[in-house]
């Protein structure tokens, strides 16, 4: 027989199943059934108010935690975990204008957490997220070297930023373009010429690349770059 904890992860258990386990006296447990795509909707709204923030972050990770749950997690700003936080920057389901409320209050989440960190990993979360309006996705690449990170990678970044930043001195954000899926042949060709084996490595296994441009960097210096090209979708077995 199955004990919780392995039921509680497992992503085909029954929302029926994971009502009870909720109810487990082992926070593991209630972790899991927080993070399961198949809890229900009033569960996940519980959990969402829980006194520990590791339940409340495994809810704001939920990949079917709604809109109105993720928001709902950012309403008390004094008591909120910044991996709530991050999680909820992160999140494909998060809307635009809680996105905006998470970057006018970048600063105060680094003097709430006491670093620097916290700004860093908030920008690169909000710069990547598919909801980003493209005002801020702008600002992130203009005035945030992190925010320019996530940008990079962020497929519904604008073709223009994304000519801009594979031209960017750093080696990160150009990795970034160079692994985006809506990067455009042209540039993917150019990045596959980077002097960084981690910009050609992203191109290498950029599902964007085409076989012709695959089986030049086959003959790459770099083993791992050669790798990725091996396992690209484009690559027939």
């Amino acid at each position: 027989m199955l004990d919780e904890l392995t039921l509680a992860k497992d992503p085909t258990t029954s929302a029926k199943i994971l009502m009870q386990l909720v109810k487990s006296d082992r926070l593991a447990v209630i972790r899991a059934v927080a993070a399961n795509p198949n809890t229900p909707l009033e569960v996940l709204m519980e959990l969402g108010s829980d006194r520990n923030f590791l339940v409340r972050a495994a809810v704001a990770g939920n990949p079917q935690a709604p809109a109105s749950i993720l928001t709902a997690l950012l309403e008390d700003l004094e008591n909120t975990d910044f991996e709530v936080v991050r999680q909820i920057a992160s999140h494909p389901n998060t809307p635009a204008t809680t996105l905006r409320k998470l970057i006018d209050d970048r600063e105060h989440w680094s003097k709430l957490y006491k670093t620097c960190e916290a700004s860093h990993f908030l920008d690169i979360a909000i710069g990547e997220n598919p909801n980003t309006p493209l005002d801020i996705l702008e600002w992130l690449a203009e005035d945030s070297s992190s925010g320019r990170l996530g940008v990079a990678r962020n497929p519904n970044t604008p073709l223009q930023l994304v000519i801009e930043l594979a031209k960017d001195k750093s080696e990160w954000i150009r990795s970034g373009v160079a692994s985006n899926p809506n990067t455009p042949l042209e540039i993917l060709a150019h990045l596959a010429e980077d002097s960084d084996i981690n910009v050609r490595r992203g191109v290498a296994r950029n599902p964007n690349t085409s076989v012709e441009l695959l089986m030049k960097m086959a003959e790459d210096e770099d083993k791992f770059v050669r790798i990725c090209v091996a396992r690209n979708p484009n690559i027939s077995v």
